[in-house]
């Protein structure tokens, strides 16, 4: 099965952003309850400098959801 959030999460990782941040960042990103944000990453302890390429990553996955 595809699935995005795997995607997402793979993409999180080559980043940087380690294992276990990136796999709460997908499947938060997949939630309907959760919308992922610079604030968000920030309070997970995501780096400033990889706050804005992580966002462009999540919103091409937020993208991709809605035109499913």
């Amino acid at each position: 099965m595809f699935d995005e959030r795997e995607i997402l999460k793979k993409g999180l990782i080559k980043l940087g952003i380690d294992n276990s941040k990136a796999n709460i960042i997908a499947v938060d990103a997949g939630s309907s309850q959760c919308i992922i944000n610079k604030l968000y990453l920030e309070d997970l302890g995501i780096s400033a400098k990889l706050i804005k390429r992580a966002l462009k990553l999540i919103v091409l996955f937020y993208i991709e959801e809605q035109s499913g």
